[in-house]
């Protein structure tokens, strides 16, 4: 993306397009931390779970999460942590509320958002 913003914004140099890094941090953590209810279907792990997570140990985890991975809960990774994990560091509030899918995420989160679907449980997905 750096390449695409960099020859826009020679071409568009009067009106550049910004993406203000802190203000979409600010804005994400205020809407997790002023939510009733948080949950998260995290698909891998990397920047985006770290960010989910991160809010939510300030707000004592989320209530809700549900995991789609093919990481490996030996290597120490964060796209492997399992939901115990995340119970134990306060980033989940109970293991009840959780599940942990192993598979490629392109896969199992089209069945997730499929037997949604078919039962009427999640009609916005």
């Amino acid at each position: 993306m750096g390449d695409h913003f960099y020859y826009f914004n020679k071409q568009h140099w009067k009106q550049p397009f910004v993406i203000d890094a802190a203000r979409e941090v600010n804005d994400f953590y205020d809407v997790v931390l002023n939510a009733e209810k948080t949950g998260g279907i995290i698909l891998g792990g990397g920047i985006a779970k770290h960010h989910l997570i991160g809010a939510a140990i300030l707000r004592n985890g989320l209530d809700y999460a549900v995991y789609l991975s093919t990481g490996t809960e030996g290597d120490g990774s964060l796209s492997g942590a399992r939901p115990r994990e995340a119970v134990s560091w306060n980033k989940l509030k109970n293991l009840e509320n959780s599940a942990f899918v192993e598979g490629d995420a392109t896969l199992t989160f089209r069945c997730l958002r499929q037997a949604c679907w078919e039962s009427n449980s999640a009609p916005y997905f």
